[in-house]
């Protein structure tokens, strides 16, 4: 059985972001710098973590169990212990606060649907981060269940294209919960985003689908890479650097992918085959088919690594300080 340590955060942080609090308001800086409700979090391994944020270096993201995490304060500060802390490549992170506005959090609400339930900042505040981050890769705080499964971490997100986003669990890259928010994002009708997103395993395989083929290396003298293209039944070969497309089974991929010899398998169960069209995307770099309609995954890079480096460390002082006040309380 896991143990548990109340946390009460302490101080707060701040961002460059600017949002107007809707759904919770914190009424000033009193308000902020005062102790909020007290949310639970996991106290093994908290000490490693705590170790891993004072050295500076990687922190990779972590999942949290899913429990009552008190008001707006400890909602935000609980989530600073999950987050990913990277020196190197750092990816933005939507802050609590503003610069300009240091005695607002950011709104949160809880959207719902069918076996769904997801928390995270106001989406009229997300889309409003995502512009001014240029519509680069960023991270979001969400807690949620679906389907049973819950979870309280942060999603990577991405606008790749005007009312098409792409969302994942970081550190846990397989949760329904990244479409879940890909859903609310996408929707018109925000608060029933969730209620007309329908089955959103269903609709994660689709998006996954939709995404083409990332291709790997194989051992041959000829046959440079493989990927195969689930939406259009695609399979990709990488041959002197350009790619080539064949209408072949995902079966037939899987055997050309793990033969000993590529080339051979290729020329006995491939060549010949209906040939499909393919381009290569410029923004993600997989290929797919021109026949079937591409929706870049979200990448795991941000291309201002100078801001984001700014927005960690910031946020990685409060989440050491957090770590550090529930570990002295326990000892």
């Amino acid at each position: 059985m896991e143990s548990y340590e109340l946390l009460h955060p302490r101080d707060h942080q701040s961002g460059q972001f600017v949002a107007k609090a809707v759904d919770e308001v914190s009424g000033g800086m009193s308000a902020l710098s005062s102790p909020a409700p007290p949310a639970l979090v996991p106290t093994a391994g908290l000490a490693a973590r705590r170790d891993l944020l004072a050295a500076h270096g990687y922190v990779p993201a972590t999942v949290l169990p899913m429990a009552d995490l008190g008001g707006v304060e400890a909602w935000w500060d609980t989530h600073t212990l999950a987050a990913e802390y990277d020196p190197v490549r750092p990816v933005a992170q939507m802050p609590a606060t503003s610069d300009l506005a240091p005695d607002r959090r950011v709104a949160r609400h809880t959207y719902e649907g069918p076996g769904t339930s997801l928390t995270m900042p106001n989406v009229a505040a997300v889309r409003r981060f995502s512009q001014a981050n240029g519509n680069d890769v960023f991270d979001v705080p969400v807690s949620g269940t679906v389907e049973g499964r819950e979870v309280t971490g942060w999603a990577r997100v991405q606008q790749v294209r005007p009312g098409v986003w792409s969302a994942k669990v970081v550190g846990a890259p397989d949760s329904p919960l990244g479409e879940a928010v890909s859903a609310v994002l996408e929707s018109r009708r925000v608060t029933h985003g969730l209620r007309e997103a329908g089955d959103l395993i269903s609709r994660r395989r689709e998006r996954r689908a939709a995404a083409g083929a990332e291709l790997e290396p194989v051992g041959s003298t000829w046959v440079t890479a493989v990927g195969y293209d689930h939406a259009s039944g695609t399979m990709v070969t990488r041959i002197s650097d350009r790619n080539y497309g064949h209408l072949v089974s995902a079966e037939v991929f899987e055997k050309v992918r793990g033969a000993s010899s590529p080339g051979a398998a290729f020329n006995a169960l491939v060549k010949g085959s209906p040939r499909s069209t393919v381009e290569q995307c410029p923004g993600c770099g997989r290929i797919y088919a021109t026949v079937s309609t591409h929706v870049c995954r979200t990448s795991n890079a941000s291309s201002d690594a100078g801001t984001n480096a700014g927005r960690q460390t910031r946020m990685r002082a409060r989440a050491l300080a957090v770590a550090n006040s529930v570990l002295r309380r326990r000892d």
